[in-house]
């Protein structure tokens, strides 16, 4: 059955993918079990007849064995916004033991609401992006990759709710905008088809001007994300610093001319109406009254400059303020700001005080170390970030990540409580006052590790890159108990026993994780002590998550459930030995390391607990580091090898081994391949934070 009664059912319940499959059987392993695979209904989508947003599918299994008969309910929700994914360990006890329970949110649901987004491109079309990536003529060149990447990614944007644009640039007198913000995208890709490559690089007034027009033309929807997107492949050498840092010079200053060939990280072109204080000063170049037996040129090469009365027109005969002080009687009054730099004349900060995000992609090139740090200072005050590309690939990398960072929120102040008060055991709920389990928590001491990997109660959030490696720890949301955010990125450590014994929220668990966003994930684990025997779904009726899903509103799902088997006898856990085993760990490519370590194995296991792989590397002498956690189903998932691949690029030089600890509640065992050299002679990276 589904609720509501009137969603479009696209494929029933099945035991089989590829077809309608009623009745299957299986034969029990050593340990007893006997393992199938369901498959749910599947339901219409958005804009497909019959389309309800959370439908809810129930069906009865039946299970034949011996001559044994029992119906076990199923159900299966529609998530389309967070989705939970629930485990428990292992799955059959006896009273007294302790299972580790896991709950994941993760920010991957189909019909996550996402604002409208605005984005300006900005790109770089000076005369180096007329060549090769290795700096070479030839084809393909920069601009031509640039390109593609930049289609790829409009292609990817929203026609119904998103707008995009187009400023290119070269020298400060050739910024042009190629497409204003619009949708549909296809006037954007004409103008980014027609780039072509000349001139200096003139960062700031690129980046000025696209946030002007940004600025002018607002969303009308207040919740849309605003962002430009800024690719170079070179450091500015035209109208000075981005970030406003050193002295700034109106356009009227004769004073100061942009050299248009070598970066200039102390001076920058002073914007009128950004702020800023505009000093007086006289000039050193200009003079506006020559001393007598001088004569005040206005004309030609050396406008400004006194000549000489009687000596012939040579250059030396002419003369500024600077170079003889005596020629000038008043030097033209100038003015220049020298406290720009926590104005809006930085652009980072007219950005941020306009909430438009900046995203840097340096491409190509290599950048000048104290030009990088400004682009990356730049675009994290505004909640964006820098990114250095030497490949396509990379650079389709980097807009791919970007535009994941743009479709924000899955969850807003997400929380989720879980109830072990009442229960369902042997399909009968538990009476009020009985307790079926007891929580065990770790003790919490500084720097300790939990007894127990990976602990109670582990609380967890991250992001993953789109190979599925996790990209980077972030905090896991604020401690129930204490009402204070947590200070320190997951994995943390926390101890909840104070909360499972207090009324009102006794047997009870609560987690605040705040927001959840797109491609993020919130974990955590804890451990329960078995107190009574029977057939146990470890979660209560009334267990939920419960968050904010952007202009759709509240929202709830319950958890999926669990089946616990408690015994009160010592259970068979089969006649032959255990063992878990790692063969043939190795390197899926050769030679020196070039950005990526692949590695694969093979991983054999006679029981049926679910395996947990931790993967890490060991650079040089250095104790193991964990980069990836794979949780194995015995019954599915060891049909084929295992693989991992470590990301050097954001690691030092040196030599790296992979090492793969296996573990179960019963075996485990542990395997290292390499040293692997990994040099970055000859190539750049940056780590992305």
């Amino acid at each position: 059955t589904n609720t509501p009664v009137d969603a479009t059912v696209k494929e029933v319940p099945s035991f089989s993918s590829t077809s309608t499959l009623l009745t299957t059987s299986a034969v029990t392993d050593s340990d007893g079990y006997a393992t199938v695979r369901f498959y749910p209904s599947s339901y219409a989508t958005v804009n497909e007849v019959g389309y309800k947003q959370a439908v809810t599918g129930t069906a009865i299994v039946t299970v034949t064995w011996n001559d044994n008969q029992k119906d076990e309910p199923v159900t299966w929700k529609n998530y389309p916004y967070l989705s939970a994914v629930v485990s428990v360990e292992p799955p059959q006890v006896k009273v007294g033991d302790t299972v580790d329970v896991s709950l994941k949110l993760n920010g991957d649901g189909w019909a996550l609401y996402r604002y409208p987004v605005d984005v300006d491109l900005v790109m770089d079309r000076s005369g180096s992006m007329g060549w090769k990536i290795d700096g070479t003529t030839g084809t393909p060149t920069r601009l031509s990759i640039a390109k593609t990447a930049a289609t790829t990614f409009i292609g990817k944007m929203s026609v119904a709710q998103d707008k995009a644009g187009l400023w290119s640039y070269s020298s400060a007198t050739d910024v042009t905008k190629g497409a204003a913000l619009q949708s549909p995208f296809g006037p954007v890709t004409t103008a980014v088809a027609a780039l072509n490559a000349n001139g200096a690089t003139a960062t700031r007034d690129a980046l000025k001007q696209s946030l002007d027009e940004m600025i002018a033309t607002p969303n009308a929807n207040t919740k849309a994300v605003r962002a430009v997107i800024v690719m170079t492949d070179g450091d500015w050498n035209n109208e000075g610093s981005p970030a406003a840092h050193g002295t700034g010079w109106p356009a009227d200053n004769p004073d100061k001319t942009f050299s248009g060939s070598s970066i200039e990280l102390n001076n920058y072109r002073y914007y009128s109406g950004l702020g800023g204080t505009l000093t007086p000063y006289s000039s050193t170049t200009t003079c506006d009254v020559c001393a007598s037996g001088y004569t005040l040129q206005t004309t030609g090469t050396y406008i400004g400059q006194c000549h000489k009365d009687g000596t012939y027109d040579y250059y030396y005969n002419y003369y500024t303020p600077a170079s003889k002080p005596s020629s000038c009687t008043t030097p033209r009054p100038l003015t220049k700001c020298t406290d720009g730099e926590f104005t809006n004349q930085n652009l980072s900060v007219y950005a941020k005080n306009n909430n438009i995000r900046l995203y840097f992609i340096f491409f190509a090139g290599t950048p000048d170390a104290d030009a990088k740090s400004t682009l990356e200072t730049m675009a994290t005050a505004t909640g964006g970030f820098y990114q250095r590309a030497t490949t396509a690939a990379e650079l389709n990398d980097a807009y791919t990540r970007i535009a994941g960072d743009l479709q924000t929120a899955a969850g807003v102040n997400t929380n989720v409580s879980i109830d072990f008060g009442q229960l369902i055991v042997n399909n009968v709920p538990t009476a009020s006052g009985d307790t079926i389990f007891d929580y065990v928590g770790d003790p919490i001491i500084a720097g300790h590790l939990p007894l127990i990997s990976p602990g109670s109660t582990m609380v967890d959030k991250y992001n993953k890159t789109p190979s599925g490696q996790i990209n980077q720890h972030l905090i896991p949301g604020t401690d129930v108990g204490t009402g204070l955010p947590f200070t320190n990125v997951g994995p943390i450590i926390i101890n909840q026993t104070t909360y499972w014994n207090t009324d009102p929220h006794k047997q009870q668990l609560a987690f605040d994780i705040g927001t959840v966003n797109v491609n993020e994930t919130w974990e955590t684990n804890f451990r329960l002590r078995v107190l009574k025997e029977g057939n146990i779904l470890v979660f209560g009726p009334h267990s939920q998550v419960c968050f904010e899903n952007g202009d759709a509103g509240p929202s709830c799902m319950t958890l999926p459930n669990l089946s616990l088997s408690s015994s009160m006898n010592p259970l068979n856990v089969g006649v032959s030995e255990t063992t878990l085993s790692i063969v043939g760990l190795s390197r899926t490519d050769d030679g020196t390391v070039k950005g990526t370590l692949p590695v694969t194995w093979t991983t054999i296991y006679n029981g049926a607990d679910m395996i947990t792989e931790e993967v890490s590397y060991i650079h040089d002498n250095d104790p193991p580091v964990k980069f990836d956690v794979k949780t194995l189903n015995p019954a599915f998932d060891l049909v084929t090898s295992q693989s991992a691949s470590l990301d050097t690029g954001k690691l030092p030089p040196g030599g790296y081994k992979i090492q793969i600890h296996a573990y179960t509640k019963d075996a485990s065992d542990t395997k290292e391949c390499g040293p692997y050299s990994y040099t970055t002679q000859g190539r750049a990276f940056i780590k992305i934070e």
